[in-house]
């Protein structure tokens, strides 16, 4: 993040980050195991690196959480970006006893240097916006500035 966001400085382009979390994922684990936990993770995972661009750096941000940094990226764009990758989300399905089994994502966007000046900061911003989203009812995406208030 340090890294991309001094190139992003110096260069005078925008970086965006994108936080994202399984909605309801104890429940998964806690109803169906710890296996279909994983293969829920790993098929994010997948799906977060088929639809990302050469200079996104995606990484797993807690247990259920991830992050993508997104360097010239604008807040639209990841706006936009954090969209896709909801819906992508949404219709995947994974079999599971006979089931076809989904899960939702809900997202929170923060971009340098409209919402903050350090990546911390940044990353703060967008991880409260995700919680706007879980507020907001989950399976959304929030932009930073529509979290003030």
């Amino acid at each position: 993040m340090e890294r991309e966001l001094k190139l992003a400085k110096r260069e005078k382009k925008p970086l965006s980050v994108i936080v994202m979390d399984i909605d309801r994922f104890k429940k998964i684990n806690d109803s169906h195991g710890h296996r279909l936990g994983d293969e829920f993770l790993t098929e994010i995972a997948k799906l977060l690196q088929n639809h990302a661009r050469g200079s996104d750096v995606i990484c797993r941000y807690g247990g259920e959480e991830f992050l993508i940094v997104m360097p010239g990226a604008n807040a639209r764009t990841a706006r936009k970006r954090a969209e896709q990758l909801r819906v992508h989300c949404e219709a995947m399905r994974i079999a599971h006893n006979g089931k076809e089994l989904r899960v939702t994502l809900s997202f929170g966007v923060a971009t340098y240097p409209t919402h903050g000046r350090e990546g911390e900061e940044i990353v703060i911003k967008a991880d409260k916006a995700l919680y706007k989203s879980k507020r907001r009812g989950r399976n959304c995406v929030t932009l930073w500035e529509e979290n003030k208030g």
